[in-house]
Formats: structure tokens, C-alpha cells, sequence
């Protein structure tokens, strides 16, 4: 994240601020259903969400498990079945929302809004990887994770 002198993330906020106004164009525009688009499209980023860090779940866990065992202080119910059963329902509800009227345009917009991100994800992780890799800076320092 790029800061100014004063450490402001002057990007962030000037983005923020763009789309609070879009958010107030469509609010006065239709307020009826701006209301329930939103609403409806934050479940569907937040089942986005839950499966991604079901899947990061299954990776992590598999790495620390072989490199780092003594890092692991909570034992996870059924892992990896319940893990596995998560990410099937989680699925199985983002595509139900593609066959219910009343929610396909919220899924819409959550698969453009999870395209873009992922497009910016990628772009970004091109330019860091030409940068060399700081390992002091790594975040799953053992240090750091340790929480007695």
C-alpha cells in the first residue's frame, strides 16, 4: 500500500470516497433497491470469502502440519472432512444463487466484482515477483505466530 509523507493511504481513501459517491448517485437514483442489491450481493462476497479461507485452511494446515507442527495450538474438528464438506455446500449455494430470480444479479455482480479482484491480484503479483524477496519480513515467522 502506497502511503504519503504523513502516512495516509491517499489511494485507498480517494477510491473509497469515489465509490461512496457512486453509492449515493444509485441510492437517490433508485433507493428502493439499492438497499436489497447490496444486502444481497455482501452475502454473496461473504460465501466468496468463507470458501477462500476454507481452501486456504486445507493448504495451510497441510504445510504446517509437515514444517511447523508445534505451531498448531487448536486441533480442528474432522479435518479435513469438515473442511471438505464446507467447500461442497459453500458451491453448492453460489450456484443455487444463479437459479434463483431474486439473486442472480447479485451473483452476477459478485463473480465481475471476484474477476476484477483476481485480474489486480495477478497484475500485481507479476511486478512483485521481478522484486526480490525480503524473508525478514515474511508473516509466518515463527516468532510471530506463537501466541503463548
Amino acid at each position: 500500500m502506497k502511503l504519503n509523507k504523513k502516512g495516509a493511504p491517499v489511494n485507498a481513501i480517494l477510491t473509497a470516497t469515489f465509490f461512496s459517491y457512486i453509492a449515493v448517485i444509485m441510492n437517490y437514483v433508485s433507493p428502493d433497491k439499492v438497499f436489497m442489491f447490496l444486502l444481497s450481493s455482501c452475502s454473496a462476497i461473504t460465501l466468496i470469502l468463507y470458501l477462500i479461507i476454507a481452501f486456504s485452511q486445507l493448504k495451510m494446515r497441510r504445510k504446517f502440519e509437515k514444517e511447523n507442527p508445534e505451531l498448531l495450538k487448536v486441533k480442528m474438528w474432522l479435518f479435513p472432512y469438515l473442511t471438505y464438506f464446507t467447500i461442497l455446500a459453500t458451491t453448492a449455494l453460489l450456484i443455487a444463487m444463479f437459479f434463483i430470480e431474486s439473486m442472480r444479479s447479485q451473483i452476477l455482480f459478485t463473480c465481475v466484482v471476484v474477476t476484477v479482484v483476481m485480474i489486480f491480484y495477478l497484475v500485481t503479483q507479476k511486478k512483485k515477483a521481478s522484486d526480490p524477496v525480503d524473508e525478514a519480513s515474511s508473516i509466518f515467522q515463527k516468532e510471530e505466530l506463537d501466541f503463548e
